[in-house]
């Protein structure tokens, strides 16, 4: 049941249902248009107050918006005084001040001067400074080719072989000349003061006029026969062969002999046909070895007498690069390191250790301790030689201390007896049949 009074709308408890203006958690609802008026208001708070929090949710991002793009700017700027900086002060300067001034233009100018790089001279040369230059690219060219003649590529495209007239006069060696490879090696066949002997020269650079010269080689080769090795072995004259040709030639530093037909000469021998065995022919020429340093080879046919001719006259041609490259390597005279099993390193400090570990049952450690007093052989020779009175040098070593392992299992011992008697016995022993079992 509902009641007006003055315009006021009463809800009644009968009503079980409430209408559109009914009552909310028990409380009635005005519906006069003072009380509406006052809902609206209420309404319209709220609505503001919901409009007051979005805009200020939009005006904060609007302020963290800004801030990044302040924040973005200030980047910029720094970056472009970065930049600036960089444009304006080398990165290897020493200066940290981005406010020193400019150098000046003398000053700058001065300084690109400074570092340029020295350029050729402008303009045209005196007669002597032309003659000086072109002195200097010829002197430059010269060595270059010297240098590839030697080279063993080339070496062989300058050497002359010279044969006398007697060595190709032997019917079997007629062809000697003719064989590959000694072909290819330019000859000339002449008669020489020394019979069947073989000499070479050497092609030099051209002078002014394109004439080249020779120089001859302080090398020479004989070819002997066995019927004249016969001759000169029975007769105990090859020694006195060889040193009158070493007389008349003294410019001769090596001299080497090719006997020919050694086997045939023997063979025939066993017939009956030879008159010196090979025990003279051998003592003889290891008499010539000895006391003049002549080489002896052997050949039995003309194409093995060819290839004979062509490795001494190989070997020849390689000797100036030869000498250039030792003397390039003695110039730098080192012992190269090489790591081995037994720990030492192969140098020349270390040679001393490494004969000390040849002994048999001698470890590392045991090398190092003897090394350490006696650090050279010389130095435990010595030692042995100033023993006092009633002092035994075989003993010397016994009581040297040897330290293996570090910290807690660290062990200490004695070289002992045993080995000292050892290794006084190879350092002062001349027996040159003791054993190391014989040694007490």
């Amino acid at each position: 049941m509902i009641e007006e009074e003055d315009d006021v709308v009463i809800l009644s408890d009968d009503d079980d249902a409430p209408g559109p203006s009914g009552e909310e958690n028990g409380k009635p609802i005005s519906s006069s248009p003072n009380s509406l008026r006052k809902q609206h208001s209420d309404e319209d708070e709220d609505a503001s107050d919901s409009s007051d929090d979005c805009l200020k949710d939009l005006w904060e991002e609007a302020l963290r918006e800004a801030d990044g793009a302040s924040n973005l700017s200030d980047d910029l700027s720094k970056s472009q005084d970065i930049s600036q900086n960089a444009k304006k002060f080398h990165p290897l300067s020493d200066s940290d001040d981005d406010d020193d001034p400019k150098p000046s233009s003398s000053q700058s100018t001065a300084a690109t001067q400074a570092t340029k790089k020295p350029q050729k001279r402008r303009g045209k040369y005196t007669d002597e400074e032309k003659a000086a230059i072109e002195a200097e690219k010829k002197a430059k060219k010269r060595e270059k080719e010297e240098l590839r003649r030697k080279r063993p590529a080339n070496c062989l495209k300058f050497i002359i072989l010279e044969v006398d007239k007697d060595l190709v006069e032997i019917p079997t060696l007629k062809d000697v000349l003719i064989y590959t490879p000694l072909d290819q090696i330019r000859s000339e066949v002449k008669s020489r003061s020394v019979p069947f002997s073989i000499c070479w020269h050497r092609e030099l650079m051209p002078d002014k006029n394109d004439h080249c010269a020779r120089e001859p080689t302080p090398y020479m080769l004989q070819l002997l026969e066995m019927t004249m090795m016969e001759t000169l072995v029975r007769d105990g004259e090859l020694l006195n062969h060889l040193k009158n040709i070493l007389r008349t030639n003294k410019s001769i530093e090596r001299f080497n002999v090719i006997v020919y037909g050694k086997k045939q000469y023997f063979a025939i021998q066993k017939k009956g046909g030879g008159r010196i065995t090979k025990t003279q022919l051998e003592e003889a020429t290891a008499e010539c070895h000895l006391e003049l340093g002549v080489s002896f080879t052997h050949a039995e046919t003309a194409q093995e007498v060819s290839e004979w001719i062509y490795r001494y006259t190989k070997a020849v041609a390689n000797e100036p690069f030869k000498k250039i490259k030792n003397s390039w390597q003695n110039n730098f005279r080192f012992h190269l390191a090489s790591e081995k099993s037994n720990g030492i390193r192969d140098d020349f400090p270390n040679i001393w250790l490494k004969s000390l570990k040849k002994f048999k049952r001698m470890p590392l450690e045991t090398c190092q301790a003897i090394a350490a007093i006696y650090p050279t052989p010389a130095a435990l020779i010595e030692a042995y030689e100033q023993c006092a009175d009633g002092t035994d040098p075989k003993l010397l070593l016994e009581d040297i201390m040897v330290r293996k392992g570090v910290g807690p299992v660290e062990t200490e011992r004695r070289v002992g007896p045993a080995l000292s008697r050892r290794i006084h016995a190879v350092l002062t022993s001349s027996d040159p049949d003791l054993l190391m079992n014989d040694v007490d």
